[in-house]
């Protein structure tokens, strides 16, 4: 299944922030980070009511000062967490499902579609970004 070029790069900002700040892991945390860098998702972030700069500021604060424990030795290459290949995976069901593309939309609907306490869903969800108001963007 292809990603499109937005989700693409999400990654790839993902990739470069757990870098930059010597992370082991790619978690969902530095993966939404990525993701409101497509001018897409922030469409929808904005359309919830959720404020695009608070989340990304939100989120640096968080990955430098709640992650020192996934830090590992300079140079080092992360890995996607376990929860980060599922929403993937669930972004690919969904766009295959509708014949598409795996696109940031996607992947941001299966962010929060996932279970358990993860900070990224706490945000996202605190900022009024729901399933229903994706539902209703996309409607």
């Amino acid at each position: 299944m292809d990603y499109s070029h937005g989700l693409q790069a999400a990654i790839r900002r993902a990739r470069t922030e757990a870098l930059a700040n010597d992370h082991i892991h790619i978690t969902l945390e530095h993966f939404l980070l990525g993701l409101t860098y497509d001018p897409a998702v922030e469409s929808v972030i904005r359309h919830c009511g959720g404020s695009i700069v608070g989340i990304r500021a939100s989120l640096i604060r968080y990955l430098i000062d709640e992650c020192a424990e996934i830090v590992g030795p300079a140079p080092t290459t992360p890995a996607p967490t376990i929860d980060l290949n599922q929403v993937l995976r669930t972004a690919q069901t969904q766009a295959s499902s509708r014949n598409q593309a795996v696109n940031s939309a996607h992947a941001l609907f299966a962010l929060l579609e996932t279970k358990g306490d993860a900070y990224a869903l706490r945000l996202l969800l605190g900022e009024h970004v729901t399933k229903e108001k994706l539902v209703q963007f996309f409607a």
